[in-house]
């Protein structure tokens, strides 16, 4: 491909973008543009609905590659794999650290006073870090770093806390949450609200005393997890599972809360209890897979537990435990090494939705790193259609347990160096902390006491967009990166803000598309020293740090964008342009050393790259499009450079949460005629429009995105036609 000298590419001065950049637009078909006269004030009804159909044309053809990227079912074929793409480009970084939060004085002055057990852990939900120090409980703010509140009413040692959502219409409305504490001899239940405050980061919390509290009978609830319908699931010292089970009253024969042991009763129906002995192999770790009912457990000695919780998640039911995980990896994956048979050890697991994929349902993570895909159903998996009446919500009920793909971890330079990713030896790091969730693994270990290397991969779009648009295998390519935290770490989390209309885009594991629609994913990694807040960086705000950087050459430009194609790059440019008060995940903090160009020098830069890339696609050559398919335009000659096309991939970006969704109800009254309402929420609408409005200005403001000549068609559109 062709570029302009870097010199002018890197040019500063104003926001306008180099002339000469002309490029044909395409000509609707049946020779309307010659026919239009430029002189009248608007189309006519036919030539508008022409532009409109072509327009519309356009945006779909150019929607497939979203459409159609591959979700990692498809990239997760063979048994296993290890690809990974070790270099990234010039300086940037894939998982940037913003900033480190250490944990205040008053609370290591607490720490000093510890006689027996100390445990924490985040809840985002509250922008709270819980740490227990023998029976007092202290909530921290990490936000602002600097305000904790302390709950020290229990005279035990409080052995874990969890954070879960009360059962509906059971509590008080202001109780948000319920705050459940586990001591030896008792399971008390807290009542937590929490409120935003203006000009207060991470807000106020407010504790509620509820007259719920079980005695444990001697057997200590050592994890606790609860499903979406506030259903309290606890692990106990004795290997058993029990449910915290309250109500609004009590019962002619029922307490107001009891406890029910759940594996003594189901266990016992399918299993012969001798085949279990549950003191020897307790419960690890928990989760919920609220989108397919299903609990799993983890044990000490790396067993895998499946129960189903039935159609509404108020059932539950044994499925299947798996002891030999080991041996069925190493077949699939014969790495000593990586997999060895006197240390194997599950150090999590995590749950892969129901929106995500549809063969793969949790992910092991091992002391190694690597990361084992299991799937719960057989061969002929059956439906639970009680109560059903709409076959598309029918639920497949687990069958089973069964290792699917092992995938190992990358090659990584043994020093741990930060954001390094230098091949070297397989990582064989002491990881005993992880995350997973959408594509994303964090996993963090050493063997240093005050320092651990947290380990980040992410899915590599580029390589992933290739096989889309291109015959070859498609295979989960990653991005691996290596960064030091200071101190161990006790807890990863993942505290990206859910946005209010993520419903209505596209369900897809497409970096490119969703990076146009949803927020930069954050995450918290706890460790005893403090909280250090890290973010993702997409392919959007990797070529922002490239435009950023005193230090990027023309080679490194040329890199990305042969990486990711011309046309996506285009798209990247305009959304950085269009985008206002760009926010770069802290860079211009933790990289002060670098020199880093301010906000418009960087979208002049963008808007310079948008027009330097060159490349035009004649319309008469065929082209690659997904799943082989080819498209032959013979109705006219007209180039479709990249820059084009990724003006189109854009607009089709910003407008896909309403492309294809019905915008007007119409109802028919029995009295008075005929009602329309809007059917998409308003504000939905509102943020499409401001985005289209900036995305028309920045058009506005550059008119060498449509250059006029006799041999292109004048805009039938008025500036009033937009108002």
């Amino acid at each position: 491909m062709d570029f302009i000298p870097t010199d002018s590419l890197m040019d500063t001065d104003g926001l306008t973008a180099p002339s000469g950049m002309e490029e044909a637009i395409p000509t609707p078909v049946g020779g309307l543009a010659e026919s239009f006269d430029a002189s009248t004030d608007k189309p006519t009804p036919a030539e508008l609905n022409t532009y409109l159909n072509v327009g519309r044309k356009a945006v779909e053809d150019m929607s497939s590659v979203d459409i159609k990227y591959p979700a990692t079912d498809d990239l997760l074929q063979i048994a296993t794999s290890g690809e990974y793409h070790q270099q990234l480009f010039g300086d940037t970084v894939l998982f940037q650290k913003s900033r480190t939060v250490p944990l205040p004085d008053a609370l290591f002055d607490q720490y000093d006073l510890l006689s027996c057990r100390c445990c924490m852990g985040l809840f985002p939900e509250i922008h709270r870090v819980w740490i227990t120090i023998d029976h007092r409980l202290f909530l921290w703010n990490y936000e602002s770093g600097d305000t904790f509140q302390s709950y020290d009413e229990q005279d035990q040692i409080i052995l874990t806390a969890a954070l879960v959502k009360p059962c509906p219409g059971v509590l008080d409305s202001r109780i948000q949450y319920l705050l459940v504490l586990s001591t030896p001899l008792e399971v008390t239940l807290l009542g937590v609200s929490h409120e935003e405050v203006p000009n207060q980061v991470g807000g106020t919390i407010t504790f509620y005393t509820t007259p719920l509290v079980l005695p444990t009978d001697n057997v200590s609830m050592l994890r606790i997890t609860s499903t979406a319908n506030g259903r309290i699931i606890m692990a106990g010292s004795d290997g058993h599972l029990y449910e915290f089970v309250y109500a609004v009253t009590e019962g002619w024969f029922t307490r107001r809360c009891r406890k029910v042991n759940l594996t003594a009763s189901a266990l016992s129906y399918f299993v012969p209890s001798f085949l279990f002995n549950y003191g020897d192999d307790p419960v690890a770790s928990m989760v919920v897979d609220d989108s397919r009912h299903i609990l799993y457990t983890l044990s000490k000695n790396s067993a895998i537990t499946v129960y189903f919780l039935g159609l509404s998640g108020n059932e539950f039911r044994y499925v299947a435990h798996h002891t030999t995980i080991c041996q069925k990896a190493l077949t699939l994956c014969p790495s000593a090494n990586l997999l060895p048979r006197s240390s194997f050890v599950i150090v999590s697991i995590h749950v892969i939705k129901a929106s995500q994929s549809q063969r793969f349902h949790l992910v092991g993570v091992t002391s190694t790193g690597c990361r084992l895909y299991f799937t719960t159903l057989g061969r002929g998996p059956r439906y639970d259609v009680r109560g059903v009446t709409n076959t598309s919500k029918m639920v497949l009920q687990p069958e089973g347990l069964e290792l699917l793909h092992v995938r190992v971890p990358p090659r990584t330079n043994t020093t741990a160096n930060d954001q390094s990713n230098n091949p070297s030896n397989h990582s064989l790091q002491n990881f005993h902390t992880s995350y997973y969730h959408d594509g994303l693994f964090l996993a963090a270990g050493g063997v240093e006491d005050d320092a651990d290397t947290l380990m980040a991969t992410a899915p590599d779009a580029g390589h992933t967009l290739k096989t889309v648009m291109g015959p070859s295998r498609s295979a989960l390519y990653e991005y691996p990166a290596l960064v030091q935290v200071n101190g161990k770490t006790w807890d990863i989390v993942e505290a990206t803000q859910t946005g209010p209309f993520d419903e209505y885009i596209l369900n897809t594991e497409n970096t490119l598309y969703n990076q146009v629609l949803t927020s930069p994913r954050r995450f918290l990694v706890l460790t005893n020293m403090g909280t250090s807040f890290f973010s993702y960086q997409r392919p959007v705000d990797l070529l922002y740090q490239l435009l950023a950087s005193s230090n990027t050459t023309e080679k490194d430009l040329l890199s990305f964008i042969d990486h990711f194609d011309p046309t996506q790059v285009c798209a990247m440019c305009l959304q950085i342009v269009c985008t206002e008060n760009w926010t770069f995940a802290g860079v211009a903090k933790d990289f002060s050393s670098l020199d880093r160009a301010p906000e418009a020098q960087v979208k002049h830069k963008a808007l310079a790259v948008f027009f330097d890339i060159a490349g035009p696609v004649n319309a008469l050559t065929r082209f690659r499009m997904p799943q082989g398919q080819t498209i032959v335009n013979k109705s006219h000659t007209t180039e479709l450079s990249h820059r084009y096309r990724g003006l189109v991939l854009y607009l089709w970006r910003l407008v896909s949460p309403v492309w294809s969704r019905q915008l007007i109800l119409v109802k028919k009254g029995e009295i008075d005629g005929v009602h329309y309402s809007i059917k998409l929420p308003l504000t939905l609408l509102g943020q499409v429009q401001r985005q289209l409005h900036q995305l028309r200005t920045v058009l506005q403001e550059n008119p060498q995105f449509v250059p006029m000549s006799p041999k292109n068609i004048a805009s039938p559109f008025t500036q009033n036609d937009f108002n």
